[in-house]
């Protein structure tokens, strides 16, 4: 399950026509489709943007799908322990060509940290660790920040190019359930969604990793 929010923009003329600039992804865990669509918050944003209702999973458990989203492959990743990988991802493609990426994950404890769990955070579902040329790198590593950022970044314009949002263990859903996540979507973005401004040039992403 898919959803995708982009703000508003001018088909006054074909050759004006200006794709978003900046993307975001949200991640939350393990719901299938019909009982995602049945769920209010989602259901309401999918009819907000574009629903992309053919859209799968690649694997399970959880991490070789994160992985997967930032690298276009699972790298053969059947389970959720510590990896360290030594192949590309998309932040290696958007630093050649001079553009930027960041993850904002809940909880992140910080200083590059690269144990497995840290209360509500998990190193699985934030993919860029699982990379060795990232989580041995402190200045690449400096991209995975608190989400307490994210906000004032989004207002301010300092986004990157691409961007994770990472929600807890809480409220991704993964240990309280749908409803939980989805009123947390709500809570967190829906003034955002909702708001031209911010959503200039912005493309969310609402996804979810697995059913």
């Amino acid at each position: 399950l898919t959803m995708t929010l982009l703000g508003p923009v001018s088909h006054a003329k074909a050759q004006s026509f200006q794709h978003f600039k900046k993307v975001v992804w949200i991640v939350f865990e393990n719901e299938n489709y019909t009982s995602a669509m049945k769920q209010p918050d989602f259901a309401k944003v999918a009819k907000l943007g574009a629903y992309f209702s053919n859209y799968t999973a690649e694997t399970h458990p959880s991490q070789g799908n994160y992985i997967t989203m930032i690298a276009g492959s699972s790298f053969g990743i059947v389970t959720d322990k510590n990896v360290d990988l030594s192949g590309n991802h998309i932040g290696d493609l958007l630093e050649k060509a001079n553009l930027d990426w960041r993850v904002y994950a809940e909880n992140y404890p910080g200083n590059c940290f690269t144990g497995a769990q840290s209360g509500n955070y998990v190193r699985k579902h934030v993919p860029f660790m699982s990379f060795t040329n990232v989580s041995r790198n402190s200045s690449r590593c400096a991209k995975i920040t608190t989400s307490s950022n994210f906000f004032s970044d989004l207002s301010n314009g300092k986004l990157a190019e691409f961007n994770m949002y990472v929600p807890n263990l809480k409220n991704d859903g993964h240990d309280t359930g749908l409803d939980v996540a989805g009123k947390w979507l709500t809570s967190q973005f829906g003034s955002v969604f909702s708001n031209p401004t911010l959503l200039k040039d912005v493309l969310f992403i609402v996804t979810f990793d697995e059913d």
